[in-house]
């Protein structure tokens, strides 16, 4: 995977100071996508205030599966520090054939497309979530059903630790 990449850099041409990486990403067997960051960058790695932007394709045509914007502070290539990020997916598209039966309670009996968004708010320490961990969940079903969902737990270096509110609400 190759970055390209805009802005102010070092001595030796790595990304230094301030700009934007584009790179395409083809690590998974099912998906490609791209990511793109723009903020401060020290000797080619994050580091520093930045947003990463992901999205993902599945199959021969190309179908937008997901996407992530994650807006916070960096340190060598790694979150650190407080971060938001809005993830949006579909999970009717994310899944093969196989599981697309309205028996299967992860499609939900949905026999379309059904976005589902989540608002998480957390810290990081090193790239692992650390604190208070906050996540709001929407996913529309139809046209007069959705669902909700608000989680708030504990994290340490990367692992809940203490569950403080799971709520569930569906109209």
């Amino acid at each position: 995977d190759t970055l390209y990449y805009y802005g102010d850099t070092d001595e030796n041409g790595l990304p230094h100071g301030t700009g934007a990486g584009y790179m395409r990403y083809e690590g998974m067997p099912s998906a490609t996508g791209i990511h793109i960051y723009y903020g401060e960058w020290s000797h080619g790695q994050r580091d520093g205030e930045g947003t990463f932007f992901s999205q993902y394709y599945s199959g021969s045509d190309n179908e937008h599966i997901n996407e992530t914007i994650n807006e916070g502070r960096w340190k060598s290539d790694l979150p650190d520090g407080f971060h938001r990020l809005l993830y949006t997916f579909d999970i009717y598209k994310m899944l093969d054939q196989t599981y697309r039966r309205q028996d299967n309670p992860i499609v939900c009996g949905q026999s379309e497309p059904s976005p589902y968004t989540t608002v998480t708010e957390c810290t990081f320490v090193d790239g692992l979530m650390n604190g208070e961990y906050k996540e709001f969940g929407f996913r529309h079903y139809t046209e007069t059903q959705s669902w909700n969902h608000v989680v708030v737990m504990q994290v340490e270096n990367g692992e809940p630790v203490g569950l403080e509110k799971d709520e569930n609400w569906y109209y």
